[in-house]
């Protein structure tokens, strides 16, 4: 039972190390292995912790520093109250536009799919391409804050490339795990990044 309990711990870590840092070598190697493999729950763990360190940390950052705002605050709301409404608020609703991306994903794609498209498969393809992209933007968020740099000319651009690179990595993901063409592929992955920026500039200030 130690036994057994260890070496699936030394799986989920390898695994783990493989969906935030060996993915950048290998995209379609590492989607390989989700396809063959069953690891759901760490894909919407790393979701979950995700969401909880934007708004724990970047937002509450942002309540802090209070730089100028992203878009103007609807209805002439103050700033500093909307962004601690943020704090409370971007948890369930970045898990919200994930879960709808991942629904809308399975829902078109699953007409293309060259194998069976489960709606919790997808989940765990979405989840996994929309967490390495991400995680350096953690540090360089708060990095620019921390030096007075979080303006919307340079926050807006950098977040617009790391939302082309999780569209890209849902590409590959749809392509390797269900047999997706690369252009139905490509077409629903930009979908869901179009959906994200849509979301996320009606509500991040």
């Amino acid at each position: 039972m130690v036994t057994c309990f260890i070496n699936d711990y030394a799986r989920n870590v390898r695994f783990l190390y493989r969906s935030t840092i060996r993915v950048w070598t290998g995209p379609s190697e590492f989607f390989e292995l989700v396809r063959t493999t069953n690891h759901l729950g760490i894909a919407l763990g790393l979701q979950v912790l995700r969401w909880l360190l934007h708004s724990g940390v970047t937002t509450a950052h942002f309540v802090v520093v209070n730089p100028p705002a992203m878009f103007p605050v609807p209805f002439d709301l103050d700033l500093g109250l909307y962004r601690s409404w943020e704090v409370w608020g971007f948890f369930p609703f970045g898990l919200g536009m994930l879960g709808l991306i991942a629904w809308v994903t399975w829902r078109v794609g699953r007409r293309r799919a060259g194998r069976p498209m489960s709606l919790a498969k997808t989940a765990e393809v979405v989840s996994l391409a929309w967490f390495a992209p991400w995680l350096p933007t953690f540090l360089t968020d708060n990095l620019l804050l921390s030096a007075g740099w979080a303006i919307p000319v340079v926050i807006v651009p950098a977040h617009t490339v790391v939302v082309g690179l999780e569209v890209w990595m849902t590409a590959v993901g749809l392509q390797q795990v269900f047999g997706l063409s690369r252009g139905p592929a490509w077409r629903i992955s930009l979908a869901g990044g179009l959906i994200f920026m849509a979301l996320a500039g009606a509500v991040i200030r």
